[in-house]
């Protein structure tokens, strides 16, 4: 079997969320929502996984970054969204 591996940092702690940043070094289905439940940490909106779903799942890419066929390196990013839950982190 393949090794599946998330590495994830705390970037900002509130009272009941947490925003992280996660690197996943494979790319399965669910896997940031399957290893973080696994850990007790739901990912908020997650219905599936255990999670509080008062609101939609909430998961947001920050940057994404690969390498195409072409054997280009694509990167990408994008601010948090607004409205809640992302405007708990939002300064």
């Amino acid at each position: 079997y393949a090794k599946i591996e998330t590495e994830y940092k705390v970037l900002e702690k509130k009272e009941n969320s947490t925003l992280l940043e996660v690197i996943l070094h494979s790319g399965k289905t669910h896997q940031i929502r399957a290893h973080l439940a696994f850990l007790g940490h739901f990912v908020l909106g997650d219905g599936k996984y255990g999670g509080d779903t008062a609101y939609s799942l909430s998961l947001h890419a920050f940057r994404l970054s690969f390498l195409h066929p072409s054997g280009k390196r694509m990167s990408f990013e994008s601010d948090l969204p607004d409205g809640e839950p992302w405007s708990f982190f939002k300064n």
